[in-house]
């Protein structure tokens, strides 16, 4: 399996509708990005932070570099041109390649980073110590879910899960949507329990425990290649219960909003574009994933079947979607505030690394967002 869940990032696409045959969707983005130039607005090297390798949710990046671009398996990067923009981008990976730093926490340590992908509940936590605004918003829901053996459970909701008393198995109880599942009185805390590793063994040995899983990967795994389970699992979505941060936002440190908005206001909507463009047609974004991934050298498996898979559950479960309005990639004041609203629930106003009056402003902007694109 993979991701601690506050290092996970998911980075989604978004489909446009062009109004016309599916054909004309390259042509139109082709033109499109080929009269931005970022040169001279940008950096001449955009340096992304991700937390995680190459998978499905990160397809929108990769597929703006292609095949054209160069990786160095040591530091888990992959750099080439930003489409035809004139300039580059280099994406770096996170898990074993930042140890168990947070993307926030790099993004001030190494001033070389320009954007990072941040969880909005992470952006309120860190709102104090690693303030960051988010702008732009590529994923619409999380993927994050719980998975369960069906011949074992047979949940409707999260009342279900918590009433069986199950075993959850998670990476961390101490952070995001665990202790909201507490106190809200949906889950029990003994419920959790927090020795997960990412690996398959006890899920496959024991039919009764529920685990954190992805739902765009974690389901195509385990019936397509742990061979010793080979079947469908259950599945709820985490952002069932009611607790739904925007995921793997992009995001660019506080002091920086200002000196890097002319940059924004034009890669922004190429980025918005590039996501439509990925979901819709995501074959050779997903082969560049795969070669990367095969590239690095490490137990990180891709393969272009899985990454289909995980397309289609974006867009089943509106991962990758427009929300309320027609604009794929903004994100909603009223969503922030209940984040921001939730975690005050949860931990209380007296979080040293918070800021206790932070506002949806503070950590998000819609400033850059170009509304016509959209599915």
């Amino acid at each position: 399996m993979h991701h601690k869940f506050r290092s996970l990032a998911l980075v989604l696409v978004l489909a446009l509708g062009f109004g016309g045959a599916m054909a004309a969707t390259a042509a139109t983005a082709g033109a499109k990005t080929a009269a931005t130039d970022l040169s001279g607005v940008c950096p001449s090297k955009l340096v992304l932070q991700t937390d995680w390798f190459p998978e499905a949710e990160y397809g929108v990046y990769y597929s703006m570099i292609g095949d054209k671009g160069t990786l160095d398996a040591k530091k888990g990067t992959y750099t080439g041109p930003l489409l035809n923009t004139g300039i580059d981008l280099e994406i770096r990976a996170g898990g074993p390649f930042i140890g168990q730093e947070t993307v926030q926490s790099l993004m001030y340590q190494d001033n070389s980073i320009n954007l990072g992908l941040v969880h909005t509940d992470d952006a309120v936590r860190f709102s104090k110590t690693l303030p960051v605004v988010a702008v732009a918003a590529p994923l619409e829901h999380s993927p994050l879910a719980l998975v369960w053996d069906t011949s074992k459970h047979h949940f409707k909701s999260f009342k279900d899960i918590g009433a069986s008393g199950a075993t959850i198995l998670v990476f961390t109880k101490a952070v995001n949507y665990v202790p909201f599942l507490v106190k809200k009185g949906l889950v029990p805390d003994s419920s959790f329990d927090d020795s997960f590793d990412g690996s398959y063994t006890r899920f496959v040995a024991d039919p009764s425990i529920v685990q954190q899983a992805f739902v765009t990967e974690t389901p195509y795994r385990l019936k397509n290649e742990i061979t010793k389970y080979g079947k469908q699992v259950g599945s709820i979505m985490v952002s069932a219960s009611g607790y739904d941060p925007y995921l793997s936002s992009l995001s660019v440190k506080k002091s920086d909003l200002k000196s890097m908005s002319p940059c924004l206001k034009k890669l922004v909507p190429i980025v918005q574009q590039a996501q439509v463009d990925y979901i819709t047609k995501p074959a050779a974004g997903n082969k560049t994933m795969v070669d990367v991934a095969t590239g690095m050298k490490t137990f990180w498996t891709l393969s272009p079947k899985l990454l289909a898979f995980g397309n289609a559950q974006m867009l089943k479960h509106k991962i990758v979607d427009n929300g309320g309005d027609a604009t794929l990639g903004n994100m909603t004041t009223a969503r922030v505030q209940k984040v921001i609203g939730q975690f005050h629930q949860v931990f209380g106003t007296n979080v040293d690394t918070a800021n206790s009056s932070v506002k949806p402003s503070d950590i998000s902007t819609n400033q850059f967002i170009d509304s016509k694109i959209g599915l």
